[in-house]
């Protein structure tokens, strides 16, 4: 997108705002709640636009692709996750009759695949999902962004952005070991002393046994029951 939209936004403002003028009765007497339904609208606006442009998108690799001697052999559709929800993606697969082989231009060029999820819906599902549990987090972004992520979805997105971050972290400490093995004496390079890490908004929860109240012992081993301090 360009930075200067300007001309867009109005032309878009204008003509929602009419609409709602001209379909909307009594438009006063809802006015604290005129913000709340126009974000649902927009949202609507924006996924039909997100499809709009991804159809269109493909329809361009594919028709590049035909120019080389392929020809569509199944038509299919794929469903790809926007952060305003979820649009269908022609993505046909295109067969070389004469030489035996095929192509789907829209996840080789396009990086389009079945169940693919946008950069914007991977960030906002790793920051509610890194917060608190995965069946909260999806009921969080629900209210956000007014569509549905299974709890099961946003743990394994959790875990592989987790595993990425760790293979991320794990390069950078190797090109500094290297950048300066040189420079630090043999008898000092025993390992990483310290690491250093950042945790915002962490609740980890302890615990220890306290003497039970009672004189019961447990069933197996005879000991003096215990009860655990939560914290």
């Amino acid at each position: 997108m360009k930075e200067d939209d300007t001309d867009i936004i109005q032309q878009v403002s204008q003509v929602v705002f009419e609409a709602i003028k001209d379909r909307e009765e009594n438009l006063s007497e809802s006015v604290k709640e005129l913000d709340g339904e126009l974000v649902k609208l927009l949202r609507l606006v924006g996924r039909e636009v997100m499809s709009m442009c991804l159809n269109d998108l493909a329809e361009q690799v594919t028709t590049q692709t035909k120019k080389t001697g392929l020809a569509v052999h199944r038509r299919e559709k794929v469903k790809d996750s926007v952060i305003f929800g979820i649009v269908e993606v022609n993505s046909p697969y295109l067969w070389h009759k004469q030489q035996g082989w095929g192509i789907r231009p829209v996840v080789e060029k396009l990086g389009i695949k079945p169940g693919e999820r946008s950069i914007a819906v991977k960030r906002a599902l790793a920051d509610f999902g890194a917060e608190e549990s995965f069946g909260q987090a999806a009921k969080r972004f629900k209210e956000h962004y007014g569509w549905t992520v299974e709890r099961g979805a946003i743990r394994r997105e959790v875990e592989a952005i987790a595993c990425e971050t760790e293979s991320y972290v794990e390069k950078r400490l190797l090109a500094l070991d290297n950048k300066f093995k040189n420079l630090i004496p043999p008898k000092r390079r025993s390992g990483w002393n310290r690491i250093l890490v950042e945790l915002d908004g962490c609740q980890i929860r302890t615990g220890s046994l306290m003497p039970g109240e009672t004189e019961e012992l447990t069933p197996l081993r005879r000991l003096k029951k215990r009860k655990r301090q939560t914290d």
